[in-house]
């Protein structure tokens, strides 16, 4: 019986020396995305969004541009019901865009700079060009968020000291 259960205990070292452990990873936390919306300023006919590509840069003017790479998750995808959206697994400070529409016009935004972790962009489509706008949201990874949530929790910390202290004063004094 003795044996046995060192037979087993030997074999069970053995397998766990022999047999290779590997470290499995995930592509696992969220991702910073941009979002954008569409209104159509031009005559005619509502447009629909054929194909684009978004830019990435780091100058202010966007002359270092280079599109952003289509990996894993990472990319610049548009919709049937149009709205198009970039994921990434880090944004550069400042973009723009170019869509090609139904019309056979290939239009370019303005250069814009990221707004939020997770942020959400208008789009005007005008004759020639793209007009790209940022829409407030209250992004929760961003530090706007976090003043906000901590500012409204002190206002309600200060109003209930000062009912405290004013209870306290009526019933002592009163």
């Amino acid at each position: 019986m003795y044996s046995k259960i060192r037979f087993a205990g030997f074999a069970l070292l053995l397998i766990t020396v022999l047999v290779p452990f590997r470290s499995a990873s995930a592509d696992m936390g969220p991702k910073p995305w941009m979002e954008f919306t569409f209104e159509q300023e031009t005559a005619g006919e509502p447009l629909t969004i054929l194909g684009g590509e978004f830019y990435e840069c780091d100058l202010p003017d966007c002359s270092d541009a280079r599109p952003l790479e289509e990996v894993v998750v990472q990319g610049f995808r548009c919709y049937d019901d149009g709205r198009c959206k970039a994921v990434a697994y880090g944004f550069s400070q400042y973009h723009y865009i170019e869509l090609e529409f139904s019309d056979g016009v290939t239009r370019r935004s303005n250069v814009f700079e990221t707004s939020t972790f997770q942020g959400k962009y208008q789009v005007t489509i005008r004759e020639a060009d793209l007009l790209v706008k940022a829409r407030f949201t209250l992004d929760p990874f961003s530090g706007r968020t976090y003043l906000i949530l901590c500012g409204g929790c002190l206002l309600a910390l200060l109003i209930i000291t000062v009912f405290i202290v004013i209870v306290v004063r009526r019933t002592k004094y009163g």
